[in-house]
């Protein structure tokens, strides 16, 4: 009989706002800071909502939207 090793089970999220930082023991601190201008916040207020795997995309097309080859030569 074939086995098939299962893939590991999503994280299961409960509340509506999702940890994050070290050990994922931060949670709220985007709540009140989303018109204060700095690198963190351009991501957009939701990020309190989103998953560890959705603010990584977003992050990560930001990035790639905001380089500026011109600005490191």
């Amino acid at each position: 009989m074939p086995q098939v090793v299962p893939e590991p089970p999503s994280h299961l999220y409960t509340a509506e706002e999702k940890r994050y930082g070290f050990l994922d023991i931060y949670t709220g601190y985007f709540r009140h800071v989303a018109n204060t201008a700095n690198e963190v916040n351009e991501l957009g207020s939701d990020l309190e909502t989103l998953s560890p795997d959705e603010r990584r995309t977003r992050r990560l097309l930001h990035e790639n939207e905001k380089w500026d080859e011109e600005y490191y030569m």
